[in-house]
C-alpha cells in the first residue's frame, strides 16, 4: 500500500478546532502542517484536537511542530491533544520526554 498524499483538514468546533492529518509529516511537510493548523486555531481557538489515525509516518520535523503548537495552546490556557497516535509517535513522545503532550486512543469528540 502506497502513501496517502499529505494534507490538513479541520473544523472549528464549540469547544476548539479538530484537525485531522493524513499522509506523512516530515521534513518536506511539517512547514505546510504547522501553517494549516495555526490558521485552524486563529488568534482565538485555544483547544487544539488532531487526529492522527490517517497520518502514516511523522518524523522529528513533525515533533518541532507540536512542540510548538503545545507551547502555543497552553500560552492561550488551552490544550492540545493527539488523537489516536501510532506506536511510534508515542514512542518518540517518551524517548522525548514529551509526555505533557496528551494522547487519546479515541477518535476526538463530534
Amino acid at each position: 500500500m502506497g502513501e496517502s498524499e499529505f494534507h490538513v483538514e479541520g473544523e472549528v468546533r464549540r469547544n476548539g478546532v479538530v484537525a485531522t492529518v493524513t499522509g506523512s509529516v516530515d521534513i518536506a511537510t511539517a512547514g505546510e502542517f504547522e501553517r494549516a493548523i495555526r490558521a485552524l486555531l486563529g488568534p482565538a481557538n485555544r483547544n487544539l484536537a488532531i487526529d492522527m489515525a490517517k497520518c502514516e509516518h511523522f518524523d522529528s520535523t513533525g515533533m518541532r511542530v507540536l512542540v510548538t503548537l503545545d507551547q502555543l495552546t497552553r500560552a492561550r490556557a488551552g490544550t492540545l491533544v493527539l488523537h489516536r497516535p501510532s506506536v511510534m509517535v508515542r514512542s518518540i513522545l517518551e524517548l522525548t520526554g514529551l509526555t505533557a503532550i496528551r494522547t487519546d486512543d479515541r477518535p476526538p469528540p463530534p
